[in-house]
């Protein structure tokens, strides 16, 4: 959650945060 950004859409899916984060955006 360094990058408030979709553009990490692929860091983002790596983390566990993932699913949080892409129900969020």
């Amino acid at each position: 959650m360094d990058i408030p950004a979709p553009s990490n859409s692929t860091t983002k899916t790596s983390t566990t945060s993932a699913g949080a984060e892409d129900g969020a955006h």
